[in-house]
């Protein structure tokens, strides 16, 4: 299940995707189209406010969602940087607001203008496309271009298709309004994020460059002022960035903003670290069953598994003893056996503790059609005399 501050996040995350996007390069290729007598001092108003909007949903989206995890998971280090101070997160907060501001005013400018030009569309639709195949590369690189599914326990269609979705959504935000979310370890990671949002800023810089040279002569913008826009916008960021970075938590390792670090690396952290788990959970052990049923198998510590489910049999094979709710049912063993499948790993030894535990294990377990999981259903055989006897009372059978 989605927690509430990533679906908000998300939704706001779309509401740039999906409205403010496409609204602002609307509005600026109209103001392109038109005279210089036609444009009103609201038209330039309307651009700007669009523009500030979309940096002000960002800023909260991203300080709403970090605010939301540090509460529910103080221990994890990535989430720790909004400081107590008040002045201090006001200041931090109108550095982020003036770097998405800003950031996002290049986004749409570069895109209008190539819009706006004969076969704009065509190069700006190739530029991306090959930054989202160097994005998935990268991923690749890290073995971890299928570690976002569209369920945490994924079947062969939502395997593949998840990723596309998922990265493709991150790869867009990241170019025009970036959300925090995506520089997770286990999401694009900090590396990738980082490195996409310097690349941006200068490949928005050269796509400027073509399209004001492609314009050719207009009623109010040349080279020289278009170019100069695209300056006074880089100033703006590199401001934000600094108030940004200057007003955070004291203690907060700013070097988590880009430092390469894989999921898989972050999932053992957060496992193996006895301070690290949600305040939701009861215990360490309610934590790491929370792991199991929601991240991808690609990201999970898979040689922690069976010291942990020889540890639960010792604490849980007393029937007497009472167990958490996550402890019952098929969902357990069917959550560690996908693990197992994923890896294609023997798991012979983890059957004998899951047995010890539930008297189920993956033996009980087949592989569907679809690449999931599910329970051999065992064929119920009716007795040949039983058989008879329902026969003759329906008039039927021998005679």
């Amino acid at each position: 299940m989605v927690s509430q501050s990533v679906m908000y996040a998300c939704t706001k995350a779309a509401e740039i995707a999906f409205e403010s996007i496409p609204e602002s390069i609307i509005q600026i290729n109209g103001l392109l189209g038109a005279s210089q007598g036609q444009i009103k001092g609201f038209h330039v108003f309307s651009i700007v406010s669009s523009i500030l909007a979309a940096g002000f949903i960002m800023m909260e989206a991203n300080f709403g969602f970090i605010q939301s995890k540090r509460l529910s998971s103080p221990g994890d280090p990535y989430f720790g940087w909004i400081p107590t101070d008040s002045k201090k997160r006001l200041r931090c907060m109108l550095g982020m607001f003036v770097f998405l501001a800003a950031y996002f005013g290049v986004f749409v400018y570069a895109s209008s203008l190539l819009v706006a030009v004969k076969n704009g569309t065509l190069l700006l639709s190739a530029y991306h496309v090959f930054n989202f195949i160097m994005v998935c590369a990268r991923m690749a690189q890290k073995g971890e271009l299928f570690g976002f599914s569209l369920v945490a326990q994924p079947s062969t269609f939502t395997n593949y298709i998840g990723p596309f979705i998922i990265w493709s959504f991150y790869y867009l935000l990241t170019c025009a309004a970036p959300l925090l979310i995506a520089s997770a370890p286990m999401e694009f990671g900090p590396g990738i994020f980082s490195s996409l949002i310097v690349w941006s800023s200068l490949g928005n810089g050269v796509m400027i460059f073509i399209g004001l040279a492609a314009l050719g002569k207009h009623p109010y913008l040349n080279m020289s002022n278009g170019m100069a826009t695209y300056g006074v916008a880089l100033v703006l960021m590199a401001v934000g960035l600094f108030l940004f970075f200057k007003n955070m938590d004291e203690g907060f390792d700013i070097s988590l903003f880009w430092r390469r670090k894989l999921g898989k690396q972050h999932a053992m952290n957060c496992w193996v670290d006895k301070k690290i788990w949600y305040k939701g959970y009861n215990s360490k052990d309610d934590d790491v069953w929370g792991w199991v049923g929601y991240i991808h198998p690609t990201y999970f510590p898979f040689d922690e598994i069976l010291p942990w489910l020889d540890d639960l049999a010792t604490k849980y094979e007393d029937e007497q003893v009472e167990r958490p709710e996550w402890l019952e049912g098929d969902k357990f063993v069917k959550g560690i056996v996908t693990i197992y499948h994923w890896y294609g790993k023997d798991q012979e030894r983890a059957d004998e503790a899951l047995v010890k535990l539930f008297g189920r294990s993956g033996k009980d377990l087949e592989v569907g059609v679809n690449g999931q999981l599910s329970y051999i259903k065992k064929k119920v055989t009716t007795p040949l005399l039983l058989s008879r006897s329902l026969a003759s009372l329906l008039g039927g059978g021998p005679k």
